[in-house]
C-alpha cells in the first residue's frame, strides 16, 4: 500500500497554491472530439480497453467490431483507419488525464502536496489495472518512427505532462516555471513517474512507485 498524500509544506519556503485552475496555462490541450455517437463511443470504448490489453499491434479490427457490436460500415464512417481510431483513443486518454488533474489532484493544499499525490494516483490506476502501464508509453513503444500520427500524439500528452509537473515544481519553489531550478525539479519528478511506470509494469507490483515516491518527497524537502 502507498502511504497517504503528505500536505505539508517544504522546510525552506512556505507553499503558495496556484490561483489559476487546470487548463490550457499548463496543459496541452489536444484536439477534442464533437460530441460522440453511440456507435462512435462504442468503438473508442472497446478499442481503447484491447489496446491497453493487448497493445495496438495486436489489436484487430474484427475484434474491435465484434466487442463493440458495430458493423464495418459504421466503424469506416467514423474512423477512416485504425490509426485513426489509436488517435482518437489517445485524445480520450488524454481528457481524461485531464479531468483526473483537476478532480483529483488541484483540490490537494499544495504544491507538494500535488506533486506526490501523483505518485499515490499511479500506485491506484495501475494496481486496478494489473500493472500495464500507461497507455501513452506502450504507443511510443509500439511506434518506433519518430513522425508517426501516434507517437506524435503520445509525445504531446508526455509533454504536457512534463509542464503540469515544472509548473507545480515552481509552485512549491515560489520560482516562476521558466526557471532553472524549476525545469530541474519538474523534470525530476517526472523521470521518476516514468520510471516507476515502467518498473510496476516490469515487475507487477507497485514497490517501483512506493521508492520513487520516497525519493521525491527527498527532493522536495532539501532546502534550497
Amino acid at each position: 500500500t502507498t502511504a497517504p498524500v503528505a500536505a505539508q509544506t517544504p522546510r525552506h519556503r512556505p507553499a503558495r497554491r496556484l490561483d489559476r485552475p487546470v487548463g490550457p496555462a499548463y496543459l496541452v490541450q489536444m484536439e477534442t472530439d464533437t460530441t460522440p455517437t453511440d456507435v462512435r463511443r462504442r468503438l473508442l470504448d472497446t478499442a481503447s480497453r484491447l489496446f491497453s490489453a493487448q497493445g495496438f499491434g495486436a489489436t484487430g479490427i474484427n475484434q474491435i467490431l465484434a466487442e463493440a457490436d458495430a458493423a464495418k460500415a459504421s466503424f469506416y464512417h467514423h474512423f477512416p483507419s485504425k490509426e485513426d481510431l489509436g488517435t482518437a483513443s489517445l485524445r480520450q486518454a488524454h481528457r481524461s488525464w485531464v479531468v483526473t488533474m483537476r478532480d483529483r489532484i488541484e483540490p490537494l493544499p499544495t504544491a507538494r502536496a500535488r506533486l506526490l499525490g501523483q505518485f499515490d494516483l499511479l500506485a491506484t490506476e495501475q494496481a486496478g489495472t494489473g500493472y500495464r502501464g500507461c497507455a501513452f508509453l506502450n504507443t511510443i513503444a509500439e511506434t518506433p518512427e519518430p513522425d508517426g500520427r501516434l507517437r506524435g500524439e503520445a509525445g504531446r500528452h508526455q509533454d504536457a505532462v512534463r509542464r503540469y509537473l515544472t509548473a507545480h515544481a515552481a509552485d512549491h519553489l515560489g520560482l516562476t516555471a521558466d526557471d532553472a531550478e524549476s525545469t530541474g525539479l519538474g523534470d525530476a519528478i517526472y523521470l521518476l513517474l516514468e520510471g516507476a511506470t515502467i518498473a510496476a509494469q516490469t515487475h507487477g507490483a507497485d514497490w517501483p512507485i512506493r521508492a520513487a515516491r520516497a525519493l521525491a518527497e527527498r527532493l522536495l524537502d532539501t532546502p534550497r
